[in-house]
């Protein structure tokens, strides 16, 4: 028998060096880890650097304000939200700053398989759109106005119908899930694949910052748009109790043995 110089045995051993990484990856013993986050300079094609047309607004919301029409119209796409740390279950977010952006989704739509996670979108998005029109804004204000906005204008923006959540284990078929839904009616269906933006907010476990988070996700003034689908990471399936209670789930799962193979050989 083969043996490692503790006198484990040598499988022993290889096993367990397997589950404190696994753990480690998989189940958030790291706080701030996160494979998905498509935040600015967090990944090589999303730089910290902005553009010259880039705007910053730390003031009152209005509508009327021409550098937030894109917004207001969804023209543009929440993409990022930032100082969610020390959002608490019970308190306001008053502190969070919301980054939107225009966004490409004609790559993930037409061929999923090449853009399958929603920081793909934004990467592939970023140097053609983001660079141009991105703006950052306190988040909670921005919502209320967003809102009573929406009720004015019913014709100009619409919310997609969340058509359900997918929780999932590792390595279970999750994400060729999410990309069948997107085939399936392309036009009609929008698929967030692990957005670090709901990842962020479903972390602090404030409800409110959650609904508002899927509420600024699901707004489309495209009228073919009818319904939206949201993919968590694995390790959020523990945060399901943050999510709204009404929208159909599932819950995706397969042999641990399948599981390890696929992680062992990725």
């Amino acid at each position: 028998m083969n043996t490692t110089m503790t006198g484990l045995p040598h499988s022993f051993s290889l096993l367990f060096c397997f589950g404190v990484v696994f753990m480690f990856r998989n189940y958030g013993l790291i706080d701030d880890y996160d494979q998905s986050t498509p935040q600015r300079g967090r990944e090589a094609d999303v730089p910290v650097s902005k553009g010259k047309d880039f705007v910053r607004v730390f003031h009152t919301i209005d509508e009327e304000d021409e550098r937030l029409r894109p917004i207001f119209d969804a023209d543009i796409y929440l993409y990022d939200v930032e100082k969610t740390k020390d959002v608490t279950e019970d308190e306001g977010y008053d502190q969070v700053v919301a980054w939107f952006c225009a966004l490409d989704w004609t790559k993930q739509k037409e061929s999923p398989q090449l853009s399958p996670r929603f920081s793909n979108v934004v990467a592939d998005s970023w140097k053609k759109y983001c660079r141009k029109t991105e703006i950052d804004v306190p988040f909670a204000k921005l919502v209320e106005a967003v809102r009573q906005y929406d009720e004015k204008h019913p014709k100009k923006v619409h919310s997609l119908e969340v058509g359900g959540f997918i929780y999932h284990e590792s390595r279970c078929g999750s994400t060729l899930t999410a990309n069948m839904l997107t085939v399936a009616h392309p036009e009609a269906y929008r698929i967030y694949s692990e957005p670090s933006i709901l990842h962020h907010a479903m972390k602090t476990g404030n409800k409110k910052f959650v609904d508002d988070v899927l509420y600024m996700m699901g707004r489309s003034n495209n009228p073919k748009e009818k319904m939206v689908f949201y993919k968590l990471r694995s390790t959020y399936t523990r945060k399901m109790d943050t999510m709204p209670e009404q929208v159909p789930w599932i819950f995706m799962y397969r042999e641990p043995e399948a599981v390890l193979a696929s992680l062992f050989n990725p």
